[in-house]
C-alpha cells in the first residue's frame, strides 16, 4: 500500500537482474529518482529506509545496506525469474 515501497521493490529487482559487483547508490541520486516530495535529504533517507524494511520482508534475498553515503547493493538473486534467455549479440 506504499508507492515508495513498490517503487523500491521494482527498482531492486531490476538492479539485481544485472548487478555484477557491489555498488553504492548515493542518497542524492536515490532522492532524485524516488523522493520528489522531500525537501531535506535526511527526511527522504529516513522514509526510504522505513519503506525498505517492508520490501525486505517480502524480498529477504536482497542484500542491501545503508553505508552512510548511500545504499550498498551487493549482487543478489533476483526476486523474479527471467521469462526468456537473451539472444546472442549478432554484432
Amino acid at each position: 500500500r506504499s508507492p515508495l515501497a513498490l517503487d523500491a521493490y521494482v527498482w531492486l529487482t531490476w538492479r539485481f537482474s544485472y548487478l555484477k559487483q557491489p555498488t553504492v547508490v548515493p542518497w542524492p541520486a536515490l532522492a532524485a529518482q524516488f523522493g520528489s516530495d522531500y525537501k531535506v535529504l535526511r527526511q527522504f533517507k529516513a522514509a526510504f529506509l522505513g519503506e525498505l524494511k517492508k520490501v525486505l520482508a517480502v524480498y529477504p534475498e536482497a542484500r542491501v545496506n545503508d553505508d552512510g553515503d548511500g545504499l550498498l547493493l551487493t549482487p543478489s538473486r533476483t526476486h523474479v525469474k527471467r521469462a526468456f534467455k537473451a539472444l546472442p549479440d549478432a554484432g
